[in-house]
Formats: structure tokens, C-alpha cells, sequence
């Protein structure tokens, strides 16, 4: 499970680009350079991912838990549809969404 007091501890984002950067230089830690892994899924979507704590997380997961503080109760979806923006304002946690189109029906 994620430590959140140790990701605070470790790494910043930019709100306004999604951008994650380590926060000490270390063993293949430089600052001020973006850090994560590009790659594509097997639909073919481009997806960045960082190696923090022994596991691989998505960029988008990061940014969100780095700017709420919170855990998402489901995953991660992007209100422009645009799978490559991370910027914190275009994320939302679809697990708390469905939950309150639940309690709102």
C-alpha cells in the first residue's frame, strides 16, 4: 500500500501539467527533471509511470494522491477524455463519482 507521508516526503508535482519530480537527489534521482517511465498499454495508450517504494504507479495516480492527500476509492479518469492530460484539475476519482451518482439517484 502506498505510504503517502513517505510519496509527500519524496516527490512534488506541477497541479498545472501533471509532472512529477523527485524532491533529494539520490541513486538515479536528478531534480528538476520530470521523472516516469513512458510507455503504451496494450490499447495502445500512452501511459507514464514512476517506481516509487518498490511499485510501479501511473503518473495520474501520484498526482492525484499528491494533491488530495487521499487514496482514490476507484480509478483514475480524466474529465476531457484526453488520456495524456495529468494536470490535477482534469482528474477524478471514478470510484467516489459512482458512489455519489448512487446516493444522488
Amino acid at each position: 500500500m502506498l505510504n503517502i507521508a513517505k510519496l509527500i516526503n519524496h516527490i512534488t508535482c506541477d497541479k498545472n501539467t501533471g509532472d512529477l519530480y523527485w524532491k533529494q537527489t539520490g541513486p538515479g534521482r536528478k531534480m528538476g527533471v520530470p521523472i516516469g517511465r513512458r510507455r503504451l498499454s496494450s490499447r495502445g495508450v500512452p501511459i507514464c509511470e514512476v517506481h516509487f517504494d518498490g511499485i510501479s504507479y501511473q503518473n495520474k495516480y501520484l498526482v492525484y494522491v499528491l494533491c488530495t492527500r487521499k487514496i482514490p476509492v476507484g480509478k483514475i479518469g480524466h474529465l476531457d477524455g484526453d488520456l495524456s492530460n495529468i494536470a490535477f484539475n482534469n482528474l477524478y476519482d471514478k470510484g467516489l463519482m459512482e458512489q455519489l451518482e448512487r446516493l444522488v439517484a
